[in-house]
């Protein structure tokens, strides 16, 4: 095993992407913001684009889930479409893209809301942008193939065969090179 620390001077303030409405609250009743569905949202990108906020889905269950970098734990932001299978942020644009296993969807983070861009193609998965933020790819379940995916209509496009037929996820480094 490796642990490895990595400390961060972030010196560029957060983009607040959600921001809770002001409320009343009865006495007694748990003040917990999480519990309220109260919380606010915010995307730290320390001044380089990259995020230092992870966002995951939960094929099972249809929800947002943000991933706490200190434990690890997982906290449901927002309930969204039924079986998703991948998300990728594009920090150039801002917009967060979201797949089940037919379809391409735009996605709210605070909100689960999701627009439909379009069909692209039976069992893409995970997802990620290239390091320009200008290509968004995605692996085939069933025979591994390795896609290139247009944001603004869905389409994909085969590039070859990857040997992975199981993706739970798919990353990119700040090289270029894509991790699966």
């Amino acid at each position: 095993t490796c642990l490895q620390t990595i400390m961060v001077q972030d010196t560029t303030d957060p983009i607040i992407t959600f921001c809770p409405p002001d409320t009343t609250i009865d006495c007694g009743v748990n003040t917990d913001p999480d519990s309220l569905g109260l919380v606010a949202m915010a995307i730290d990108s320390c001044g380089s684009g990259s995020p230092v906020m992870l966002f995951g889905v939960d094929n099972t269950d249809g929800n947002i889930v943000s991933i706490d970098l200190t434990n690890g734990s997982g906290t449901i932001v927002a309930s969204t479409i039924d079986g998703p299978t991948g998300l990728a942020w594009n920090s150039s644009t801002g917009d967060t893209y979201m797949r089940d296993f037919t379809d391409l969807y735009t996605v709210d983070l605070s909100t689960g809301a999701a627009t439909l861009v379009g069909p692209s193609g039976a069992f893409l998965s995970a997802l990620t942008f290239d390091a320009g933020n200008t290509t968004l790819y995605s692996i085939n379940q069933n025979n591994g193939g390795f896609h290139s995916v247009d944001p603004a209509t869905g389409t994909s496009s085969q590039l070859g065969i990857s040997g992975i037929t199981t993706p739970y996820a798919l990353a990119t480094d700040d090289a270029g090179v894509i991790w699966a």
